[in-house]
């Protein structure tokens, strides 16, 4: 079961890296090569879909949760939360409660969403890591090993 969780960990880590370069290349074009950028940004966002992105309804909170400051805390939050799981620091495990929690928050309150089959893989994929990684520091012995 170590060996299982670490490896989750580890797979997690790299998504938030993933999304970290992501919202790098959105905050700070200037930074990365147009065509890196150009190319990565057409996975995620379509200029297919530029016209359906101005119909979208911005949800309650949507300002609050687009704000480059509260994604870039929650980011770093998820990856200080990923890091103390690996340690085995029972703050890692709050930690990351209090991050999947304001997942679900942002994905109640922020609004429409338009999903490519890429983009939806993604997501699909680190929900089930979060989901397992959720069930095993919750129901599984490794629990006590966390101090």
């Amino acid at each position: 079961m170590n060996k299982l969780f670490d490896r989750l960990i580890y797979i997690e880590l790299i998504f938030v890296l993933t999304v970290f370069i992501i919202l790098i290349s959105l905050f700070f074009p200037e930074y990365i090569p147009e065509v890196i950028l150009f190319s990565m940004l057409d996975l995620f966002f379509p200029s297919e879909l530029d016209a359906a992105f101005e119909v979208l309804r911005a949800g309650m909170l949507t300002q609050f949760f687009t704000n480059g400051l509260f994604l870039s805390v929650m980011l770093g939050l998820w990856f200080i939360s990923l890091i103390l799981l690996l340690k085995r620091k029972k703050i890692g495990i709050l930690i990351f409660y209090f991050c999947v929690a304001m997942n679900i928050v942002m994905i109640f309150f922020g609004g429409d969403d338009i999903y490519t089959p890429f983009s939806n893989l993604i997501n699909l994929i680190e929900s089930y890591i979060v989901g397992a990684l959720l069930f095993i520091i919750t129901f599984s012995s490794l629990k006590r090993e966390f101090k």
